[in-house]
């Protein structure tokens, strides 16, 4: 299994490539403590500019963002 930085990192890549600009990617704390392999991810649409979030787990991110945030 990858460790968390590398599914960050490769999930910034590739929305990047799918035009998202200004990404920017958060642990998710509920209470005050840490969930493990969830991340908020807050990004600018590449058509109209606008600001979307989603939480999204690390299965999620290589398959989701796109079609949570239309």
């Amino acid at each position: 299994m990858m460790g968390q930085g590398n599914v960050v990192m490769a999930f910034r890549k590739r929305a990047k490539k799918w035009g998202y600009e200004n990404i920017r990617i958060y642990k998710v704390y509920r209470d005050g403590r840490y969930v493990p392999g969830l991340w908020e991810v807050i990004a600018h649409e590449p058509l109209s500019g606008q600001q979307v979030s989603v939480e999204l787990d690390e299965v999620a991110m290589s398959r989701k963002f796109r079609h949570t945030c239309r």
